[in-house]
């Protein structure tokens, strides 16, 4: 660097010229200019980590209650009405199989499902 260059620098830091001194605070936005990036800091890289593992302990809670259920089967078509009377008429008939030692009248959807899962 020549010395009309190193001067024009000086110049350029010198905000107030009339005393020709550069102060901390001038010398300290020059610096600044040719300052690189140092990267994340130890706080920003401690909430990273932090924010990965809180997601991997969500997807497992979201798995244990769930929860991934309900968001596979968001792209299942919601069943026509002819698709849900033909289900409730299969439904029924299996009502009146598995619980025909029951009055026709006492029977019941809920003693139907304590007899599914009691067999399992």
């Amino acid at each position: 660097m020549s010395t009309d260059q190193l001067i024009g620098v000086w110049k350029a830091i010198d905000v107030d010229p009339t005393n020709g001194l550069i102060d901390i605070g001038e010398f300290g936005r020059f610096m600044k200019k040719g300052h690189t990036e140092k990267g994340k800091t130890w706080q920003e890289r401690n909430m990273e980590a932090n924010k990965e593992r809180r997601q991997s302990i969500e997807e497992d809670m979201n798995k244990l209650v769930g929860r991934d259920v309900t968001r596979r089967i968001e792209s299942i078509a919601v069943a026509t009405d002819e698709e849900a009377v033909a289900m409730s008429t299969l439904l029924n008939e299996a009502m009146g199989e598995t619980l025909r030692d029951i009055d026709p009248a006492a029977r019941s959807f809920f003693k139907l499902f304590k007899k599914m899962v009691s067999t399992k």
